[in-house]
């Protein structure tokens, strides 16, 4: 697959149908180029699936109890071979429970677009790694990723290139 690096602005409006219709499999490549990794790569498989009504609107907040928070159209899972320098703190890449995924996403139509996280877990100052889309196409999409390690100084970037292997089922 050959990865370019794309526009620098989000895709805004992005909406709940385009998110929604990126479910499916994918031959995903992140490229570094900042941080302590630049210039390096990293590849792998990542899946997308529709997200299931209490878990796209709802999050179990520190502390106990759901609320309501944001729109989470799809979540998923990945497995990654390589070193860009993500951020390793948080749930596991491989882990497909809707209830805590590998890879959670994230829509604000109008204001931040399409934005997917890796690892995420809910934390006052934990690390981050942050995927925007920038490019929807019928083969793919692409944007950048970011990543950070809380309330330190560390700080990776760089751009992503995601390309469809198959629909969803």
């Amino acid at each position: 697959m050959r990865c370019g690096e794309p526009s620098a602005q989000a895709l805004v409006p992005f909406s709940p149908h385009t998110a929604e219709a990126l479910a499916g499999e994918y031959h995903l490549v992140l490229v570094s180029r900042r941080g302590p990794r630049s210039g390096k790569s990293m590849s792998g498989e990542l899946h997308l699936a529709l997200n299931d009504t209490l878990h796209r609107y709802y999050l179990t907040a520190l502390g106990g109890g759901w609320r309501h928070r944001g729109d989470r159209p799809l979540y998923g899972w990945a497995k990654l071979e390589g070193e860009v320098g993500l951020a390793t703190a948080g749930t596991p890449l491989e882990s497909p429970d809707s209830a805590q995924p590998g890879v959670v996403t994230e829509l604000d139509s109008l204001g931040e677009g399409f934005r997917l996280r890796l690892g995420y877990r809910p934390m006052f100052d934990g690390g981050w790694n942050e995927l925007t889309v920038t490019t929807v196409s019928p083969t793919g999409f692409a944007g950048h990723w970011e990543s950070s390690l809380g309330m330190t100084d560390y700080r990776a970037a760089g751009y992503l290139c995601a390309e469809r292997v198959s629909p969803p089922a």
